[in-house]
C-alpha cells in the first residue's frame, strides 16, 4: 500500500466546527409545522360540510330577520329609500295613479370610453373595479349634483347614461325649463366633458336635449315595480344623441322651438336639430347679462380627491355630514314621503331593503361576487304611447314573477328608446343558491316561451353570462342606485345585442350549468365591441331537444322499474321521495323520471323549491296554476271549460288566490259553507282528466300546508307526486311525518356510485369513448362516487388545463392506461358516433379536437399535464356565498373581518378589526358560526392534527385515512373561566378561532371591495402591533423567574426576548433628527446636544425619577462631570465569589417563538401592503427578515429583503414623484409626508447589511462581501464610538435617542460579524480576526444577549483558528461576565446564545490542552445543547468532551456521558436517533482503541458499528463515515488482520491540509500507516520502493504538521512526539546507518512532558508502555495483553484499579533487527529511568 500526502496551502478552520453553525439547528428552528396531506383531509371534510349547508332549512331562532324594521321606517330610514327614487316617482305613488303625463324637457347623456375605461380598470382585478366604481361616483356623482342644482329630476342612470326631465307645472314656463336643460348640459361640458382618468383613459360627454308631452307610468305588482317614461321626446332624444359626437350637444327641433335662438352660439344640423355652443343671455333676466364660459369654469371639481374621499367614507344610510342646506333633494324629509314609505318598497331592490329595515350602513352592501348575469331585451313592434305602456306593464309583472320562482332578481329597467331592456341578476346578496346557470337558463327559456306569442314584441333576445362583478351602491349621497359592474355584465349586454330572438351564453355558462351538451348548439363567431372576436357562443333550447341523445342514467336501474311499475298502474304506491346526500344526482333521477313519463302518455310538471322562497309557497297556487296555464287568461279560459256545467260555476272567484285568477266578484254574494277552496280544489282535482306526474325538486322548502295537500293529491289515481329531499333533513311535525309514513308512499335512497360506473360517467360527460384510468382514479379519490362532485372536479380539470379532448384510433389506445366503457353506456341503443361529429363543433366543451376521418378515430379524453389533487373547484362557492347571505349583517361583518385577519386570527383582533362591538354581540356571533361549523377553534385544531400524526406514527396501518368530520361535535381547548360564561358555551367565547376551511375564507375575502379592505387591513395592523412578542412558553418563563434571578440583572441593561430587538426598529416614523445619519455628526455636536438632553431629562421617557420626595440638589460643574462619569462607567460590579459557570435555565424548554412571531410578522406585512402603508411594510419586511435570520431562514430572509428593496424604490420614487404631474395630488402628498429622508438612508443600511449576511450564509461569498464592504468603511472604533457610549449609558439621554443608538450598534456588530465570516470564507484569516474583535467590542456596547454571546464566541474561534490562545484566554472570562449581565434565563433563545458561547470557551481551553479546565464548561455546554436539541453542538461538544475526560482518566464521567440514554431519548428510527447510536458505537470503540478500557464489549460493538459503515463513502466528503472507517482500518490493524485491514484503508487524497479539525485524524492516518510499515519491516528484509515511499511521505508529514500542531492544536503534541518517536524507531536502519544515541528517545521525552503540562494522563501511560517495551522489553510482561482481551475478558471500567494501566495499552511493537540494534546501543549508552523532565527551550523546538 502507498500512502501519498500532497498538502495544499495551510486553510482556516473548517466552518463546520464554528459556533454560528453547529448552533445552527436548536429547538428554536425546528419547524414544528409537519407537512401532512391536511388540503386532502379538508376537501374531504368540505364536502360533508356542503351536505350540511344544503339540507339546512331554515336558520336557527336567532338568526336575523329580514323583515326587521317592516313596522315603521324612522325619518332616515325613508330618506334612504328616496335617495334610490327619481321625484316624480314620488309624486306619482303619492298620488296613488299608476302614470301620469307631463310636459317638461328631457336630456339624455351618453359617456364615450366607458368601454375602453372598463376594460382597462379590469386589468387591475378586484382592485379594477373598486377603482372603476370610484371614479362613477365622482363623475357621475358630479353630475347628478348639477342636474338637481338645475332643478331637474335623475329618471335612471345605468352604467355610460342617463336620462333626467325637467318637469313644467303649472305657473312654469316650458322655455324656461328648456334653458334650465340646456345650461346644465352646458356646464357638465365645461366641468365635465373631458376628463383624463388616472388610467390614462379621457371621457367625454353627448347631450341630447328634448322637450314636448311625456308619459311616467309604473310597471309591475305589488312585489316588483318599476317605472319607465315613454313619449316622442324621448326618441326624438335618442335619435339626437345618435346624431352627436363626443362633447356635443345637441338639441332636437321640439326643444329648440321653445328657446330663442338669440340667447345662444350654436350651429344648424340635418332635420332641425342644432348643436350648442355657448349660451349668449339667459332668457329668464330682463336685462340681458352676457355669460362669459371663457373667462370663468364654472364647476370646480376634483374628481380623484373631493369624491373619492365621499365614496370611501363611511355613511349610513343618508349622510350625517351633510346638513339639510345641503340637501338639493328637500323633499326626501318632507312628510309626503314618509306617508308612502311602504308602498316605495317593490320600487327598490331587495338587498337595499333588506339594510335599510335593519337600520345597516350600505358598506355591507359592497362587495365582489360571482353572479349570473341575464340581460334581456324586447323590441315593441309599435310606438303608440298606450300600447307601449300597456306592454311593459305585463312583460314586467310576468318577468317579474319567472324571476322570483327562479331566485333571480330585476336589478334594471331601461327605455332609452324603442327597446326595453331588463337586467336580471341570479346569486345576489340572500338570493344565493346552488344551480344558479342552470335556473338563469331555464329562467330565460320560460320568458321567452312566455312572450314569444305576443303580438305587440318584434324580437326578444337574452344574453347569459357569469363572473365576478363588483356590486355596491353607486351615485350621489342624495340619489343613488344599486348595480353591478364588471366584464360579466358587459360581456351579457353584448351576446344579448348580437342575436336576435335566441337565448346566447358563453363558454362558462355551458360548463357550471352542467347539462347534457345536446341542450346547447354553437353559434357563428362574432365580433362584440369592447371584447372582440369571440367564438365560443353557444344558444341554449330545451323545445327542439333530442332525449335520444340524452345518454343514458348509471346506477338506477331498479330505481327506474319500479316507477314504471307505478305508472304502468302495477304498484299500489303514488307518492315518492327520493332521497340523497347533495350532488348525489337527485334532479338527474327526476330528469329520467319526466322522460319515463312522457313516453308512457303521462303529463309532467317540474317545481323546483327554494329555500328562501319557503313562506308561502304551497302546491295550490305553485303547481296547478301552471297546469291549468301558464297565463292568468290560460288559466281562467281552462277553469271555465272545467265548470261550465258544473253548480260551482259561480263560485269560481274562491279560486281566485288558489290559482292566481282574476275571477269577479258579483254584486251580492254569499258562500255556502261547504264551499271552501280546499273544497273547490279537489273538486278541480277530479274535473282535470289528463294524467300527470307532479315533480317536486327540493321538496324540503315546503310548508306544512303543501304536505297536507300532498296527502290529498295522491289519494286520485291521476296523479303521481315525486318529491325530492336530503339525506340529512329532518322534520318532526306531524302532518309531515304522516305523509312520509303514508303507505301509498316509497322511499328510494340513492347511494353513491360504484366505481364501475364511474369511467362511463365520465365519457358521457365529456362525450368521449376513453378515459384515462389515473383520471377515474383521482376523481374517484375525490368525489367518493358522488355524481355531483365528479361533474364538479371534471369540469375544475376542464377549465384549468389539465385535460383536452382529442381524436384517436379506439384500437391503438392500452388498456393499461385508458378505460372503454361499454357502448350502451354511452348513449340509447341504435345512436352512432357518426351522428354528433358532424356537429362536433357545437357539441364540445372548447376543448381542442383534431379533425380526423370520422369511420377511423373516436374522441378521447388525455392528460395534458399533471392533474392537481389539491385544487378546489369554484363552485364551492355558490355553498359558501349561500351560507354567507343566510347571515345577519353582523355575522357578515363579522366573516369579512375574519378574512381579512386570515384563516387563523385573535379574538382580540377580530373585535378590533370590527370596530369594537359589544362583547355579547360578538359571543353570540361566533357561537352561531361554530354551530354552522364554518369556524372552529385553531387550538383544538392544532391539537387533533397533531393527535392524527402521532397515530399514524404509532399505528401499523399507515393507510388509514383521516378522521371523518364530525358535524355534531364542536370543541374547543382555550382556557375559558367559568366566571365568563355567562350561559354561553365555553366555544362562544374562543380566544383563537379559525376558519374550518381555507377556502370559506377566501371567498368571503373576495366579496370586500377595495375601500372596505384598506380599513380593515389598517384597523388589523393597529391590533396586530399590541400583541405580545413572546410566546406562550417564553411568557410563562419570565414570570415564573426566581426573584434572585431577576436581581441578578443590570438595572440598566435588560435581556432581550425574541422579537424584542425587531421591536424598536418597527416603532412609528422617528423624527429627522432621531434618524439622522452618523456619518454626518462631530463629536462636538453630540456634545452640544448633550446640554439639550440635560434640560430634557425630567419630561424624557425612561429618564430619572421625578418623584415629589426625590430632592435634586444644585451640583457645580465639577460635580456634573464626576456624575456623568460615574453613570457613563461605573458600572456594577460581579461579586467575587460568584460562579461564572453556573446558568440558570428557563422552567420550560420550550419555545415557539419563531412560529409565533413569524406568522405575526406575515401578517404584519400583509395588512401594511393591503393598507397601501408603504413605510410600515418596509419596516416590517425588514424586520421579518431579520426574525428569519436569527432563526437559520435565510431563503426567506432573502425574498423579504428583495420585497424590502422594492418598496423602498416605490417609497424614494414617491419622494421624488412631482406633484404637478399626479393624477391624485393629496394622496400622494399625504405619503409624501409620511416618508422620512433619514429613514429612507437608515433602511438602506439595514438592507445591505441584512442582505449580505443571507447571501454569505447562502453561500455567496463574493455578493456577501460587497454589500457589507460598503458600510464596514466608516465604522470603526474611535472617539466619536466613545461618545456614541457614554450617551447610551447615561440615564438623562433620552430613551429614544439611547435607542437609536443601540440599533445602530447592533446593526454594526451584525456587520463585522458577517465580514469576519466572509474574510474566513475567502481564507483572509488575519481580516477575519480583525473584524471578529471589532464585532466583540461593538456588541458589548449593546444589551442584547444574542449579540454580546455570538459576536464574543465568533471572537475565540477566530483566535483559536489563529492559534492565539492566549487571546482567546483573555476573552474567555471578560465574554462569559459580559453575557451574564443581562442573563436572566427566561427564554430558550437565551439559552441557546449562552450554549453558543459556553461551547466556544470548552473549544478553546481544550485545543490549547487544558483538560481539567475545559471539562467543567464542557459540561454546561453539552447540557444546554441537549436541553435545546442543537445536535450539531451535541455531537461536537460530546465527541470532544469524551476524548478530554478519557484523557484525564475519568472513566466515571466518561460512563455519564457515553450512556445508551444519549440515543434512547429520541424518536426512534429518527434521523438523530440513528446518527447518535452509531457515534455511540463509534465512541465506545474509539475509548478502548486509545484507553484499553471497554465500556461494552469491543467485538460486539465492533460488529455492530461494521454494519453502519459504506465502504464507497470513505472519503474526504464524507466526514462521519471516513472517520469510523479509519476506527475500521486501526481495528484491523492492531489484531493483525493486515489483508482485512487493506479492505478499509483509506483511498489516496489529492489535497490534504493541516487544518485544525484535520490534525486529529491525520495523526491517526499516520498511526495505521506506521503499523502497517511496521508488518512490512518485520516481513521484508529490506526496503522496498513503496516502503520508502511511504517513509518518505511520513517524513515529509511529520515535518510539516510539527508546527501546525504546535501552533493551532497543542493537546495533541503528547500524541504527534509519540508516533515520531515511533517512526524514527521504525526506520533507525533504513539506510543501514549506525549513530550512537538511542533512537526516538528524546522525542518520546518531549512527548511525555507535554502530556504532564496538559495532565494527559492516557498519554502518559502510553508513552511510558512504548518507553519500556522499546527500551526495556524486560519489564513488559504481556506486550500482547490488548489483542489478547479485546472480547468477553476486556478490561471494563470497574476493573481499571486493578491493573496498572501503562500495563495494558496496545504495543507500538518494534521489528527484530531494530530491537537488536537497540540492544546493542543500550550497552554503551545510559537509559534514564524517567522520560519525565521540565521542557527545555530546545526540546520545545525540537
Amino acid at each position: 500500500m502507498e500512502w501519498i500526502f500532497r498538502l495544499g496551502p495551510v486553510q482556516p478552520s473548517s466552518t463546520s466546527s464554528l459556533q454560528c453553525n453547529l448552533w445552527r439547528r436548536t429547538i428554536l428552528t425546528k419547524d414544528n409545522t409537519t407537512k401532512r396531506e391536511e388540503v386532502k383531509a379538508e376537501k374531504i371534510d368540505l364536502l360533508n360540510w356542503t351536505a350540511h349547508i344544503f339540507s339546512q332549512t331554515v336558520a336557527s331562532e336567532d338568526s336575523w330577520d329580514n323583515s326587521l324594521g317592516r313596522d315603521f321606517l324612522s325619518q332616515k330610514q325613508v330618506a334612504a329609500v328616496g335617495t334610490f327614487l327619481p321625484n316624480e316617482l314620488i309624486d306619482l305613488v303619492y298620488s296613488g295613479r299608476r302614470y301620469t303625463t307631463l310636459i317638461g324637457a328631457n336630456m339624455i347623456a351618453d359617456i364615450s370610453g366607458f368601454t375602453t375605461l372598463c376594460e382597462t380598470y379590469a386589468k387591475f382585478g378586484t382592485e379594477g373595479a373598486f377603482r372603476l366604481t370610484a371614479m362613477l361616483n365622482s363623475y357621475i356623482g358630479a353630475m347628478v349634483d348639477l342636474i338637481y342644482t338645475f332643478n331637474g329630476d335623475l329618471l335612471k342612470f345605468a352604467g355610460d347614461a342617463f336620462i333626467a326631465v325637467w318637469h313644467c307645472r303649472l305657473n312654469e314656463f316650458l322655455s324656461h325649463k328648456v334653458h334650465e336643460a340646456i345650461s346644465c348640459a352646458m356646464h357638465i361640458q365645461y366641468s365635465l366633458g373631458r376628463y383624463l382618468t388616472d388610467v390614462g383613459v379621457m371621457l367625454k360627454v353627448k347631450i341630447a336635449i328634448s322637450a314636448g308631452n311625456f308619459v311616467f307610468s309604473l310597471a309591475g305588482d305589488e312585489v316588483n315595480s318599476s317605472y319607465i317614461i315613454y313619449g316622442y321626446p324621448v326618441l326624438e332624444a335618442k335619435k339626437a344623441e345618435g346624431m352627436a359626437e363626443s362633447g356635443d350637444t345637441i338639441v332636437a327641433p321640439s326643444a329648440w322651438n321653445f328657446v330663442s335662438p338669440r340667447d345662444y352660439s350654436f350651429e344648424m344640423i340635418a332635420e332641425g336639430y342644432v348643436k350648442l355652443k355657448r349660451i349668449l343671455y339667459d332668457p329668464r333676466v330682463m336685462t340681458r347679462k352676457v355669460f362669459d364660459f371663457d373667462a370663468r369654469q364654472l364647476v370646480e371639481i376634483n374628481i380623484k380627491n373631493e369624491t373619492l374621499r365621499n365614496l370611501t367614507r363611511k355613511t349610513d344610510l343618508v349622510s350625517d355630514e351633510m346638513s339639510f342646506e345641503e340637501n338639493i333633494r328637500p323633499n326626501l324629509f318632507g312628510p309626503a314621503i314618509r306617508s308612502i314609505s311602504e308602498d316605495l318598497r317593490p320600487f327598490v331592490i331587495a338587498p337595499v331593503m333588506q339594510q335599510i329595515d335593519a337600520k345597516s350602513s350600505f358598506e355591507y352592501l359592497t362587495e365582489m361576487r360571482q353572479v349570473t348575469i341575464m340581460f334581456l331585451k324586447m323590441k315593441p313592434n309599435t310606438t303608440q304611447e298606450s300600447s307601449v305602456i300597456k306592454l311593459t306593464d305585463m312583460v314586467h309583472c310576468t318577468i317579474s314573477k319567472i324571476v322570483k320562482s327562479k331566485l333571480g332578481l330585476i336589478n334594471k329597467v331601461c327605455m332609452f328608446d324603442k327597446d326595453i331592456m331588463y337586467l336580471v341578476i341570479f346569486g345576489m346578496k340572500g338570493f344565493k343558491e346552488k344551480d344558479e346557470a342552470l335556473r338563469c337558463l331555464r329562467c330565460a327559456y320560460q320568458i321567452h316561451s312566455v312572450l314569444k306569442d305576443e303580438e305587440l314584441i318584434k324580437t326578444l333576445s337574452t344574453g347569459v353570462t357569469i363572473g365576478t362583478t363588483y356590486c355596491g351602491v353607486v351615485g350621489h349621497p342624495f340619489r343613488k342606485e344599486y348595480t353591478v359592474i364588471g366584464g360579466a355584465v358587459n360581456r351579457a349586454a353584448r351576446l344579448m345585442c348580437a342575436f336576435d330572438n335566441v337565448i346566447s351564453c358563453d363558454h362558462s355558462v355551458v360548463l357550471n350549468s352542467k347539462l347534457p351538451l345536446a341542450y346547447f348548439n354553437r353559434l357563428p363567431p362574432k365580433f362584440l365591441k369592447g371584447i372582440g372576436q369571440v367564438t365560443n357562443i353557444y344558444q341554449y333550447e330545451e323545445k327542439g331537444l333530442n332525449a335520444a341523445k340524452i345518454p343514458p342514467i348509471l346506477g338506477r336501474t331498479d330505481i327506474l322499474a319500479k316507477y314504471r311499475d307505478i305508472l304502468m298502474g302495477t304498484s299500489k304506491y303514488k307518492g315518492i321521495i327520493v332521497m340523497g346526500d347533495p350532488r348525489v344526482g337527485k334532479t338527474r333521477v327526476l330528469n329520467e323520471f319526466v322522460e319515463i313519463a312522457e313516453a308512457l302518455n303521462w303529463k309532467s310538471i317540474w317545481v323546483s323549491v327554494h329555500t328562501t322562497l319557503r313562506y308561502g309557497v304551497s302546491l295550490l297556487h305553485k303547481i296547478f296554476s301552471n297546469i291549468l296555464g301558464r297565463t292568468v287568461k290560460q288559466r281562467m279560459a281552462t277553469l271555465i271549460r272545467l265548470y261550465r256545467n258544473d253548480p260551482c260555476y259561480q263560485y269560481l272567484y274562491i279560486l281566485n288566490d288558489i290559482f292566481d285568477v282574476n275571477f269577479a266578484f258579483p254584486y251580492k254574494f254569499s258562500t255556502p259553507t261547504e264551499i271552501t277552496p280546499l273544497f273547490l280544489f279537489q273538486r278541480t282535482l277530479r274535473l282535470l282528466e289528463d294524467k300527470t306526474v307532479i315533480i317536486i325538486d327540493d321538496a324540503h322548502g315546503l310548508d306544512v300546508e303543501s304536505w297536507s295537500v300532498f296527502l290529498d293529491i295522491i289519494q286520485h289515481p291521476k296523479y303521481i307526486v315525486v318529491l325530492s329531499l336530503p339525506s340529512a333533513w329532518q322534520n318532526k311535525q306531524n302532518t309531515i311525518q304522516k305523509a312520509l309514513s303514508s303507505p301509498k308512499v316509497i322511499t328510494f335512497h340513492l347511494e353513491p356510485l360504484n366505481v364501475a360506473s364511474v369511467p362511463a360517467l365520465v365519457c358521457q360527460m365529456l362525450n368521449v369513448e376513453a378515459v384515462p384510468r389515473k383520471l377515474v382514479k383521482v376523481l374517484v379519490k375525490l368525489s367518493r362516487g358522488n355524481p355531483g362532485w365528479v361533474q364538479t372536479f371534471l369540469l375544475s380539470y376542464i377549465e384549468a388545463g389539465f385535460i383536452v379532448i382529442k381524436m384517436a384510433e379506439l384500437n391503438t389506445l392500452s388498456v393499461s392506461v385508458y378505460i372503454i366503457p361499454d357502448k350502451t353506456l354511452l348513449r340509447p341503443y341504435g345512436y352512432r358516433v357518426g351522428d354528433d361529429l358532424a356537429q362536433k363543433s357545437s357539441t364540445n366543451l372548447s376543448l381542442p379536437v383534431e379533425s380526423i376521418d370520422i369511420d377511423a378515430i373516436v374522441p378521447v379524453c388525455k392528460i395534458q399535464k399533471p392533474l392537481d389533487e389539491n385544487a378546489l373547484p369554484a363552485t364551492f362557492d355558490d355553498v359558501i356565498m349561500s351560507m354567507f347571505d343566510r347571515q345577519s349583517s353582523f355575522e357578515q361583518l363579522m366573516l369579512k373581518c375574519a378574512s381579512v385577519l386570515g384563516t387563523t386570527f385573535f379574538r382580540s383582533d377580530l373585535i378590533h378589526v370590527m370596530g369594537g362591538p359589544p362583547e355579547a354581540h360578538v359571543t353570540a356571533a361566533i357561537r352561531r358560526l361554530f354551530q354552522l361549523h364554518v369556524l372552529g377553534c385553531a387550538t383544538e385544531a392544532e391539537k387533533a392534527q397533531e393527535q392524527r400524526f402521532q397515530d399514524q406514527l404509532t399505528s401499523s396501518d399507515r393507510s388509514r385515512g383521516p378522521k371523518e368530520f364530525n358535524l355534531e361535535e364542536i370543541k374547543c381547548n382555550c382556557k375559558i373561566s367559568p366566571d365568563d360564561l355567562h350561559g354561553y358555551p365555553n366555544y362562544a367565547l374562543c380566544k383563537n378561532p379559525a376558519f374550518k376551511f381555507s377556502v370559506i375564507s377566501t371567498t368571503i375575502n373576495a366579496t370586500i371591495p377595495m375601500n372596505q379592505k384598506i380599513e380593515f387591513h389598517s384597523r388589523a395592523l393597529q391590533s396586530i402591533k399590541l400583541r405580545s412578542q413572546k410566546c406562550e412558553f417564553c411568557r410563562s418563563n419570565e414570570t415564573e423567574q426566581p426573584e434572585e434571578a431577576v436581581a441578578g440583572s443590570s438595572a440598566s441593561v435588560k435581556e432581550l426576548a425574541p422579537g424584542d430587538e425587531i421591536r424598536d426598529t418597527v416603532d412609528s416614523t422617528q423624527s429627522s433628527e432621531e434618524l439622522r445619519s452618523e456619518d454626518s455628526r462631530q463629536p462636538g455636536d453630540l456634545l452640544r446636544e448633550l446640554a439639550q438632553f440635560r434640560k430634557k431629562a425630567a419630561f424624557a421617557e425612561g429618564g430619572m425619577d421625578t418623584d415629589k420626595d426625590s430632592v435634586k440638589m444644585e451640583k457645580s460643574t465639577l460635580g456634573t462631570v464626576m456624575e456623568f462619569f460615574r453613570k457613563a462607567f461605573l458600572r456594577k460590579k460581579f461579586k467575587q465569589g460568584a460562579n461564572y459557570l453556573d446558568i440558570k435555565f428557563p422552567r420550560e424548554m420550550k419555545c415557539s417563538c419563531f412560529k409565533e412571531l413569524s406568522e405575526t410578522y406575515d401578517q404584519l406585512v400583509h395588512h401594511a401592503r393591503m393598507a397601501e402603508l408603504l413605510v410600515v411594510e418596509l419596516k416590517y419586511l425588514i424586520a421579518f427578515a431579520i426574525h428569519s435570520i436569527s432563526y437559520g431562514k435565510y431563503e426567506k430572509a432573502l425574498q423579504l429583503l428583495k420585497d424590502a428593496e422594492n418598496t423602498r424604490e416605490q417609497c424614494l420614487a414617491i419622494m421624488t414623484q412631482d406633484l404637478q404631474s399626479a393624477q391624485d395630488r393629496a394622496k400622494i402628498e399625504k405619503k409624501k409626508k409620511s416618508i422620512s429622508t433619514q429613514y429612507m438612508k437608515y433602511t438602506k443600511k439595514q438592507i445591505l447589511a441584512y442582505l449580505g449576511m443571507t447571501y454569505l450564509n447562502l453561500g455567496n461569498t463574493s455578493i456577501a462581501s460587497a454589500h457589507l464592504s460598503l458600510l464596514a468603511k466608516h465604522a470603526y472604533v474611535s472617539v466619536f464610538f466613545w461618545l456614541q457610549i457614554i450617551l447610551m449609558n447615561w440615564p438623562e439621554v433620552p430613551a429614544a435617542y439611547r435607542k437609536k443608538l443601540r440599533r445602530e450598534m447592533i446593526l454594526k456588530t451584525d456587520v463585522h460579524m458577517s465580514l469576519s465570516l466572509a474574510h474566513l470564507y475567502k481564507f483572509d484569516s488575519g481580516k477575519s480576526l480583525t473584524m471578529a474583535m471589532k464585532a466583540a467590542t461593538f456588541a458589548r456596547a449593546t444589551d442584547d444577549i444574542r449579540h454580546r454571546c455570538s459576536a464574543f464566541a465568533n471572537a475565540m474561534d477566530m483566535n483559536i483558528m489563529k492559534g492565539k490562545f492566549d487571546e482567546s484566554r483573555n476573552l474567555e472570562m471578560k465574554s462569559v461576565k459580559s453575557a451574564l449581565k443581562i442573563y436572566t434565563g427566561s427564554s430558550v433563545a437565551s439559552v441557546v446564545v449562552m450554549g453558543e458561547l459556553y461551547s466556544s470557551v470548552f473549544k478553546s481551553r481544550y485545543c490549547s490542552g487544558h483538560l481539567l479546565e475545559c471539562i467543567e464548561v464542557g459540561e454546561i455546554a453539552l447540557k444546554i445543547a441537549q436541553a435545546t436539541s442543537a445536535l450539531d453542538a451535541e455531537i461536537f461538544i460530546c465527541q470532544k468532551l469524551v476524548k478530554a475526560v478519557l484523557l484525564t482518566r475519568n472513566f466515571e464521567k466518561l460512563q455519564e456521558i457515553l450512556h445508551p440514554r444519549m440515543y434512547m431519548k429520541e424518536v426512534v428510527n429518527s434521523p438523530a436517533h440513528v446518527m447518535k447510536m452509531k457515534l455511540y458505537h463509534r465512541w465506545i470503540l474509539d475509548a478502548f482503541l486509545e484507553s484499553s478500557v471497554a465500556l461494552e464489549n469491543p467485538i460486539r460493538i465492533f460488529s455492530i458499528m461494521k454494519k453502519g459503515v459504506i465502504r464507497h463513502h470513505l472519503n474526504i466528503e464524507y466526514p462521519w463515515t471516513r472517520e469510523a472507517g479509519l476506527t475500521m482500518w486501526l481495528w484491523y490493524l492492531r489484531k493483525g488482520e493486515f489483508n482485512r485491514a487493506s479492505n478499509w484503508q483509506i483511498p489516496e487524497y489529492l489535497d490534504i491540509d493541516c487544518r485544525q479539525e484535520n490534525i486529529s485524524v491525520l495523526l491517526r492516518i499516520i498511526q495505521c500507516q506506521l503499523l502497517w510499515l511496521e508488518f512490512k519491516i518485520r516481513t521484508n528484509p529490506v526496503f522496498s520502493p513503496r516502503m520508502e515511499s511511504c517513509s518518505a511521505n511520513l517524513s515529509y508529514m511529520f515535518k510539516i504538521m510539527k508546527n501546525k500542531v504546535k501552533k493551532y492544536l497543542p493537546l495533541q503534541l503528547p500524541r504527534y512526539y509519540h508516533l515520531r518517536a515511533y517512526y524514527t524507531i521504525l526506520t533507525y536502519d533504513k539506510f543501514n546507518s549506525k549513530v550512537s544515541t538511542l533512537p526516538g528517545f528524546r522525542f518520546l521525552s518531549i512527548g511525555h512532558r507535554y502530556a504532564e503540562k496538559h495532565g494527559n494522563l492516557l498519554e502518559q501511560a502510553w508513552i511510558s508502555h512504548s518507553r519500556r517495551l522499546w527500551y526495556k522489553p524486560e519489564k513488559v510482561d504481556d506486550p500482547d495483553f490488548w489483542v489478547n482481551h479485546m472480547d468477553d475478558d476486556a478490561i471494563g471500567v470497574e476493573d481499571i484499579d486493578n491493573y496498572n494501566w501503562s500495563d495494558i495499552m496496545f504495543s507500538l511493537k518494534v521489528p527484530d533487527r531494530v530491537a537488536e540494534e537497540i540492544g546493542r546501543l543500550k550497552s554503551f549508552v545510559s537509559l534514564p529511568d524517567s522520560v519525565s523532565a521540565n521542557l527545555s527551550k530546545e526540546d520545545e523546538d525540537y
